[in-house]
């Protein structure tokens, strides 16, 4: 079977192989049929939101009836670039949607969201939780690469917030309703004023960082994190934390829900196991995240940095 990347100029859809219906814009929760503006040039699809808002995701529709989507890129105001691949077998019924390098991530509206890095989650005080990601994140070294995103974040001035899973003691507005829940009424941990619910020491929050808690594995849910963030004029996120597959994932699905870019960190992360996190990383890069290593976005970061100070 062979693969080919579309060449050349203003190709049309037959050229492509391809039946575009319609895209979506998340930042305008639209859809837009395929117009002259959006044609298609080299590998490229060029779209733009009549709203001028940049494309979150797109949704394409191939001229077999399959769908696939793929992320917006950062940094496109009005439009954004998709590098689109063929399969030229029709028996595939697929598109190969190429993975675009990370192009840009402004300071000024990135925040570093550090999600439940508590003593009792990956540190030394004795929980249910503690048991199964502590030795886990010692293995993946996340906390190194963690200290790094905190340090790039910090030199450039850009946004760092720590979410913490906080519960109050006889557990109100928390049900036992999942092995989740279940697991924290057997154990009754992670207590408010407690020490399991201390941030690492290790990650050494600076007082101007917030902290913000909640009794949820998502940082946003009944939580003033997305005030803060919107105040603060941020519109990309990137996560790091435990677990991959729990608060983490959680996490982004809602900032992608809330229209943030959502950015995980792979190596900056961890599950109980390779194949939850792993398994957690393919779903959010299908349908919610880039997923991209810490230094993927410490040189993304750093290079935008430079190229708005010379602007």
């Amino acid at each position: 079977m062979a693969r080919r990347t579309t060449r050349g100029a203003g190709l049309r859809e037959s050229e492509l192989n391809l039946a575009v219906a319609d895209w979506r814009c998340n930042a305008c929760a639209s859809r837009h049929s395929l117009a002259d503006r959006d044609r298609f040039f080299g590998s490229r699809v060029s779209m733009r939101c009549d709203a001028g808002f940049g494309v979150r995701a797109a949704i394409f529709r191939d001229k077999w009836g399959m769908t696939r989507s793929i992320s917006g890129r950062a940094g496109m105001i009005n439009s954004t670039l998709l590098w689109i691949s063929v399969w030229t077998d029709p028996s595939k019924k697929s598109i190969n949607l190429r993975d675009i390098p990370m192009d840009m991530l402004d300071p000024n509206k990135t925040a570093l969201v550090v999600v439940h890095m508590v003593k009792g989650v990956a540190g030394k005080v004795d929980t249910p939780f503690n048991r199964l990601f502590r030795r886990r994140a010692e293995e993946t070294r996340i906390i190194k690469a963690q200290l790094r995103l905190l340090d790039g974040f910090r030199r450039a001035k850009a946004k760092v917030i720590f979410t913490a899973v906080t519960y109050q003691p006889g557990l109100p507005g928390v049900s036992p309703n999942s092995p989740l829940w279940r697991t924290l009424f057997d154990c009754v941990c992670l207590m408010e004023g407690t020490p399991a619910v201390e941030l690492m020491d290790e990650l050494a929050r600076r007082p101007d960082e917030p902290l913000v808690r909640g009794q949820a594995a998502n940082g946003f849910d009944r939580t003033i994190l997305d005030t803060i963030l919107r105040i603060a004029g941020v519109d990309s996120l990137v996560l790091v934390g435990i677990a991959t597959d729990v608060a983490v994932e959680s996490t982004a699905r809602a900032a992608c829900d809330l229209g943030y870019r959502t950015i995980v960190v792979s190596d900056a992360c961890t599950a109980d196991s390779d194949e939850s996190h792993s398994h957690s990383l393919d779903v959010l890069r299908k349908w919610f995240a880039e997923t991209p290593t810490a230094d993927d976005v410490l040189n993304t970061l750093g290079a935008t940095r430079a190229r708005l100070a010379n602007a």
